[in-house]
């Protein structure tokens, strides 16, 4: 879906079903490396997802749930007006 629709910006729960929000990230990064991510979590448990993350390359902003919406939205808006990496 994100290589039809070509996102600026994901936004995305760390944990999920069957695959978890960093492993999709990584796989939606490698067809839009153009794309930023910004995940929210209300589990603790994800260290080890970032650490992979980190280990392959990859560096997430996590934000910790809850996320209040003025927030959420200034962080959005930071990401989509900063400069390609």
């Amino acid at each position: 879906m994100a290589s039809s629709f070509q996102p600026d910006c994901i936004v995305s729960d760390v944990v999920m079903g069957a695959m978890n929000g960093i492993e999709a990230a990584i796989e939606i990064l490698g067809v839009l490396p153009q794309c930023e991510v910004l995940f929210i979590s209300g589990n603790a448990n994800y260290g080890d997802l970032l650490e992979n993350a980190i280990a392959k390359g990859f560096d997430f902003e996590i934000l910790d749930k809850p996320v209040p919406v003025p927030e959420l939205l200034t962080r959005i808006s930071q990401i989509l007006v900063q400069p390609n990496k």
